[in-house]
């Protein structure tokens, strides 16, 4: 890990665990060696992976709390 980047509580009112809240640690690594493959199939279903310009995030569907850590990240 190189910098926390922020900390969210991110609530999922839907969840039965969840409904409390999440505390979504936002961080920048760099990454030294690639071992295996991303998580396609998770706990909240299929990810995507893909590169996309900084002018495109505000039209990314995830939560606003991941863009501004991703534009925080971009200028540290």
């Amino acid at each position: 890990m190189i910098e926390i980047v922020q900390a969210d509580l991110y609530t999922i009112n839907e969840s039965i665990d969840e409904m409390q809240g999440v505390l979504v640690i936002s961080y920048l690594c760099k990454l030294i060696k690639k071992s295996g493959g991303f998580e396609i199939e998770g706990e909240a279903g299929s990810a995507q992976f893909k590169k996309f310009p900084l002018s495109e995030i505000e039209t990314l569907n995830i939560p606003q709390f991941y863009k501004t850590a991703i534009l925080k990240a971009t200028k540290l």
